[in-house]
């Protein structure tokens, strides 16, 4: 299957945890915090590509962060990410022999409309951990949301097809959450795109 076949393939695979809309029976997005995990590093690295030399499926991943009451857009939120690349190795750590390297990092000021949108590869699973990918979002005025987000297990299928891995599945990892995942397509470009919006809630700092 080449990379063309391979995203035309993803194109057929949704989850319904991303970009929901705001009414009576659902929330505005992902707003549960789940564990920073051992490997987040404060870089302060405000970039949109945050690939470097890795290799691996390219992934545009669009990120929408908006206040878990209104859903409106929350403007100026950071919005921090990271992940391991295809190997499942992160950047950064003596243990891996990365300690020199930032790839695969970064954040971004979210714009006007709540957006920050970054380019980075699908990244690969490790034992244990099924491909997913490490959130922080703050912004004034509202609680931290620290986080982790999935992919449909489907579309992990198809990339494991080309990683040539596939050791942990979404249903195998205990830290996965069904109601995190991200909604991945195929865009007009032939890119992969995986998309979600991140809810905070008001840290009460305007309340009495």
């Amino acid at each position: 299957m080449n990379r063309r076949e391979l995203l035309k393939s993803l194109g057929a695979f949704t989850a319904g945890g991303a970009m929901i809309g705001c009414d009576e029976e659902s929330s505005c997005g992902i707003s549960e915090d789940q564990t920073a995990g051992p490997y987040y590093l404060d870089l302060d690295a405000i970039r949109a590509d945050i690939t470097e030399d890795r290799g691996g499926v390219t992934l545009l991943l669009k990120l929408a962060v908006v206040d878990a009451e209104s859903c409106e857009p929350i403007e100026g939120a950071v919005v921090e990410v990271w992940h391991a690349d295809a190997d499942g190795v992160y950047s950064g750590f003596s243990g891996q022999g990365t300690e020199d390297e930032t790839w695969l990092r970064g954040a971004l000021i979210a714009d006007e409309g709540g957006e920050a949108g970054f380019e980075t590869i699908y990244p690969g699973s490790y034992p244990g951990r099924t491909p997913h990918l490490h959130v922080r979002v703050s912004a004034d005025g509202y609680d931290e949301l620290v986080t982790q987000v999935y992919f449909p297990g489907a579309a992990n299928e198809r990339i494991g097809l080309e990683y040539g891995e596939g050791d942990t599945d979404n249903d195998s990892d205990g830290f996965y959450e069904a109601a995190n995942e991200l909604e991945v397509y195929e865009d007009s470009a032939g890119a992969c795109v995986a998309t979600g919006s991140l809810a905070l809630r008001s840290d009460g700092a305007s309340d009495g």
